[in-house]
């Protein structure tokens, strides 16, 4: 997914989660900018409420007006009206899609080319490996510095969360790189929680592994966490893809997985 979104009048960022008009700039929960990730990532096709709940929700029990408390929330965000709507329309008893024009990054329109071009410049088989490779990057050094900070810094009512290396069971070198980006990702999107923090070994109560593996001949990411004491696992999700929608399916396996470490 493109790195920014222009949304008609608004300028949507997915990795930070922000809504800007002119000087008018609104953070989003979680969920309500996955959801606009997920409706953009459609370019104006139907996204069903099954859809919302397999993705975002991960296919985890909830409350029947749960899709539409996130929907109105980003027409709230977006000024928009259910009655009269210029950017999220309602498919009666069937889900919800953009109807306003989008743009992607870079004034680029068509974001598979984008994706095209990377592969060809950077030489990678999968386009997303990029992504995680970029944004690692970006974060790393705010990674490190934060983790001393918080592991220094006793926090009442913070989970702490050792992140393990991410293991490539796809025994394919060309995959090599994303396990370190992936671990380092896992990391990132944890802190991001207000009640997870990361930590060493020694301080941490849970322990989080992944795995990259190929599944039906795409490459997966696997997701799991175990109680250091115990040895229990407590939660597992896996992003199964396609291709296009993997970078986003791995984005909400963090959400749901820092949903389920504050819960323990």
């Amino acid at each position: 997914m493109a790195e920014r979104i222009d949304i008609g009048d608004w300028e949507f960022s997915p990795d930070v989660a922000i809504l800007k008009l002119g000087e008018d700039q609104k953070a989003l929960e979680n969920r309500a900018a996955a959801a606009l990730e997920l409706l953009c990532c459609r370019h104006g096709e139907l996204v069903t409420h099954s859809e919302f709940v397999d993705v975002i929700w991960q296919g985890r029990s909830l409350s029947a007006n749960s899709v539409a408390v996130v929907i109105a929330d980003l027409r709230r965000a977006l000024n928009d009206d259910a009655r009269a709507p210029r950017y999220i329309e309602t498919v009666s008893k069937r889900g919800y899609r953009i109807i306003a024009p989008l743009r992607f990054s870079d004034d680029k329109p068509d974001v598979s080319e984008q994706e095209q071009t990377q592969t060809r410049i950077f030489g990678f088989k999968r386009s997303w490996i990029l992504i995680a490779v970029v944004f690692v990057v970006v974060c790393v050094s705010t990674i490190i510095v934060s983790a001393v900070r918080l592991n220094s810094t006793p926090n009442a009512g913070v989970v702490f969360v050792m992140v393990g290396a991410f293991e490539n069971d796809t025994h394919d070198d060309q995959y090599a790189v994303l396990s370190p980006a992936m671990t380092e990702l896992v990391a990132t999107e944890l802190m991001r929680h207000e009640h997870v923090r990361v930590a060493t070994r020694s301080g941490a109560s849970i322990l989080v592994r992944g795995r990259i593996i190929l599944w039906d001949g795409q490459v997966a990411v696997g997701l799991h966490a175990e109680n250091i004491e115990t040895g229990e696992e407590v939660w597992s999700g896996m992003a199964k893809g396609p291709e296009s929608q993997l970078p986003l399916q791995v984005r909400q396996l963090f959400i749901v997985l820092a949903d389920v470490v504050q819960d323990l």
